[in-house]
């Protein structure tokens, strides 16, 4: 999720860790349509890297239980 902020909010480093916490993973202080064009871009592929890392994990976690069980 990209959030746009205005009014000085891209400045408040509390209101940024906030928004981090709320599930931000980038945000964008810009109307300009080359800046949110290239903020979408950047929030896609992460979004794609990190489903790529979901999915190699989750049989690695399953493998842990199943061995666990065998002890």
């Amino acid at each position: 999720m990209i959030a746009q902020l205005r009014d000085g909010h891209a400045d408040d480093v509390d209101f940024v860790a906030r928004a981090a916490e709320r599930g931000i993973s980038a945000y964008i202080a810009s109307n300009d349509p080359r800046h949110v064009q290239a903020a979408i871009e950047v929030a896609v592929r992460r979004y794609r890297e990190a489903a790529l890392l979901h999915d190699k994990i989750g049989p690695l976690e399953r493998r842990a239980v199943i061995e666990r069980a065998k002890v």
